[in-house]
């Protein structure tokens, strides 16, 4: 069963000062079993613009989208963690083509 849970992240950025204007983060809790799949991700993956040809490219491209990311993780998700991180580097190099990389990319896969 291929299914995503997203846990809503608190919006308070890494690293600020407990004096500043931002939220205390809070603790959230979810089921996992055997084999299931965490991953953790900066927005750099789904920020980064591309497109599916040389065409989609012109003029800068376009996002990938958080919506074709998750889908993207849910694909590979029953893959073994070595393939996944082939499948999300090669999937993300076609879709960059030869535009530059505007964002930090950290994609942290963790299978129970």
């Amino acid at each position: 069963n291929q299914e995503l849970i997203e846990i809503e992240p608190d919006k308070s950025p890494i690293g600020h000062f407990v004096n500043e204007d931002y939220g205390l983060f809070t603790n959230k809790t979810e089921k996992i079993i055997e084999n299931d799949m965490i991953y953790l991700f900066s927005d750099g993956y789904s920020d980064q613009f591309g497109g599916h040809n040389q065409q989609e490219r012109k003029n800068g491209g376009i996002k990938f989208k958080y919506k074709n990311f998750k889908n993207l993780l849910v694909e590979c998700s029953s893959l073994d963690v070595s393939d996944q991180s082939k499948k999300l580097s090669k999937t993300l190099a076609d879709w960059q083509g030869n535009l530059e990389q505007l964002d930090d990319i950290c994609v942290i896969g963790v299978r129970i």
